[in-house]
């Protein structure tokens, strides 16, 4: 039986992740709009005018978010109210006196970062750098006061809060853009969108707090160096995994075009379609790994099973739909942002094939091993992934200017893979990977699938020489239909799926929004071949 800790963790991330899901949505689409509402130009400069406050507001984290979230909700069942306000108020001031910090160093230091560091001799790029610098302070009190709210057990507050703000967001960052704001639209949309989320939160904290007194009007400082030493670390891997798309477009920066760097910034936008679904997939992986014990061998055998379900979950769920946008890229891509991007399709094809190694466990492995409190190995993972992709990727945009830094990302993650692969090997031995050809062989299914109908798609858009868009929507749709029931038909014809698993994949993903509904179906279709099979 769950501990209430458990099933309260359990449901806190369904809320969480249930928002976050909504807010990629809205983001995505209004990604899609600046897209049609900028020049390639405009949206390359936009891009590099983000960069500083992407790198600055994680950095200048301390970890005292994640510490803040640990003591409060600590100090929280333990009945320390006291306490609590030391941890908040230790958050709020340390991040007040960086981000003004680094509010000074940007706005007074922008002509020289647009010069000096990214090469680039526009007034526009200056402008936009100075306005960063409030977008850097404005975030990093909306992470500080929401971190807080998540200590203090305010999840549902914070899902709608988080929606609002993407919603703000995207209707002052599109509305500005219209208006004449093309390049400051989004930045003041961002920094106005933080600013009110902020000064809520506030009013929320200071409502929950103001009946404890404090004497102390000093920071704590013994308090403050247990914070950093229990964030530093969670700080580092967030850090590592957040730093690697800003080093990416700064590589492309140096060494090529803007038009290069809006398509490949685009690529990467594009991706958080299948981004949604990972996130959705994590999202219950890792409380289902946490919640049990590898030295308990009751345990062990659930952990083992789970694990092996994961990668054909992870495979089921990803695979197809990666496959899909893979091969139909050159069609949707520019029906979706203009005939101005058709020449990056080529970037989005590329770039989505990172989401062919979750077959190999690049979902399923990290969030194991966060489960089980490996969290070092987590970091080593993300660390080989980010320096064989800079350096491959350093090697071959010389060769292919764009292209050749997203392959270089794939070669990377290919590495991080066989490497987390190796780690749990070592850890917990073969038993993780037993039968893994049955995973390997709906890689294969998937993939010769999406070959098969690639080349029955093209010969006959080329035989009958179709030349509206929304015809050729329709017949993508068709095909993308016939790709998925071939997939699912080869997997329950070939038993790669069990009644078991397929009963223990639609109890785990029931609670997800977007997810349940595709879930359901899945398990019906294969529950009804397997059957008819037998």
């Amino acid at each position: 039986m769950e501990s209430e800790e458990n099933s309260n963790l359990i449901l806190s991330t369904y809320i969480i992740g249930s928002g976050k899901i909504v807010v990629a949505i809205i983001n995505l689409l209004h990604f899609l709009l600046l897209i049609r509402l900028l020049s390639i130009e405009e949206y390359a400069l936009l891009t590099i005018g983000f960069i500083i406050p992407d790198m600055l507001s994680l950095f200048g984290e301390l970890g005292l978010d994640y510490a803040s979230t640990h003591f409060i909700s600590k100090m929280q069942r333990d009945q320390e109210p006291h306490k609590i306000k030391e941890v908040i108020r230790i958050n709020i001031i340390i991040k007040i006196l960086i981000g003004f910090f680094f509010f000074l160093i940007v706005w007074l230091g922008a002509k020289f970062i647009a010069l000096e560091i990214y090469n680039i001799n526009d007034e526009r790029l200056i402008t936009l750098i100075r306005f960063s610098s409030l977008e850097i302070f404005s975030r990093m009190l909306f992470n500080a006061t929401i971190s807080i709210l998540l200590g203090l057990g305010k999840i549902k507050i914070i899902r709608l809060e988080i929606i609002i703000r993407m919603l703000w967001r995207t209707i002052l960052s599109i509305s500005l853009v219209l208006y004449g704001l093309t390049l400051l639209g989004p930045m003041i949309g961002f920094f106005t969108s933080n600013i009110i989320v902020v000064l809520f939160n506030l009013f929320l904290i200071i409502k929950k707090t103001n009946k404890v007194n404090v004497k102390r009007k000093s920071i704590n400082k013994k308090l403050f160096s247990e914070m950093i030493k229990y964030g530093y670390s969670l700080l580092i891997y967030s850090f590592i995994v957040s730093i690697q798309i800003p080093i990416y477009l700064y590589i492309l920066i140096l060494t090529s075009n803007l038009q290069n760097l809006s398509y490949f910034k685009t690529a990467v936008d594009s991706a958080k379609t299948i981004q949604i679904l990972i996130q959705s997939i994590s999202m219950v992986l890792f409380p289902a790994f946490s919640k049990l014990d590898w030295n308990n061998e009751k345990d062990r055998k659930v952990l083992i099973n789970n694990f092996k379900s994961s990668l054909k979950f992870s495979s089921i769920i990803i695979l197809p739909i990666t496959c899909i946008l893979i091969i139909f890229s050159g069609d949707i891509f520019p029906f979706l942002y203009g005939d101005d991007y058709l020449p990056a399709s080529i970037y989005y094809s590329m770039y989505f094939m990172i989401f062919l190694f979750v077959t190999f466990g690049s979902i399923s492995i990290p969030e194991f091993l966060k489960g089980q409190k490996q969290t070092n190995y987590v970091l080593y993972i993300e660390t080989v992934n980010i320096v064989f992709s800079v350096v491959f990727g350093l090697i071959f945009i010389h060769f292919y200017p764009g292209i050749g830094l997203i392959f270089g990302i794939i070669l990377g993650k290919f590495f991080s893979v066989l490497y987390s692969i190796f780690l749990i090997y070592r850890k917990y031995g073969i038993i993780l990977f037993e039968n893994f050809k049955n995973v390997l062989f709906i890689f294969i299914i998937g993939i010769l699938g999406a070959l098969t109908t690639f080349f029955m798609y093209n010969t006959i858009i080329s035989f009958i020489s179709i030349q509206f868009i929304l015809i050729k929507l329709i017949f993508i749709a068709i095909f993308s239909i016939f790709y998925l029931g071939l997939f699912l038909f080869l997997i329950g014809f070939f038993s790669q799926i069990t009644h078991k698993e397929l009963d223990f994949l639609d109890k785990t993903f029931k609670n997800i929004m977007i997810l349940n509904k595709l879930i359901t179906y899945l398990t019906i279709i294969e529950k009804k071949l397997i059957k008819t099979r037998k």
